[in-house]
């Protein structure tokens, strides 16, 4: 079953509030887009934020900064030279692989 025919099911009410949610949402990213501009076709960073989504394009070369929580700050990135570039907050980064294509990076201290 499809999640329009899960929706259908639904009483009036909750399909009302569901519709409200994804006005909001599209809204939401409508003005996401306008406040970063459009970056270039040709770009090396792009925000994806769900699944499926169609990416947000940042200018090139933009760092993105993850938070880590607590006092570590957080974690910076950008793509520069052909190669991923990640800032830690001051303290150790450990770098544990886990599989051909994926690492993961935390902030330790």
């Amino acid at each position: 079953m499809s999640t329009a025919d899960r929706i259908a099911r639904l009483p009036q009410w909750a399909q009302a509030h569901i519709r409200m949610l994804e006005h909001d949402r599209d809204a939401a990213k409508a003005d996401l887009r306008e406040v970063l501009g459009t970056a270039p076709e040709e770009t090396d960073t792009m925000v994806r934020q769900g699944y499926g989504e169609e990416p947000i394009r940042l200018p090139a070369g933009s760092r993105v900064k993850f938070g880590t929580g607590g006092r570590l700050g957080g974690i910076e990135c950008r793509w520069e030279g052909g190669a991923l570039e990640v800032l830690g907050p001051g303290g150790t980064l450990a770098i544990e692989p886990r599989v051909s294509n994926r690492i993961t990076i935390r902030a330790i201290r």
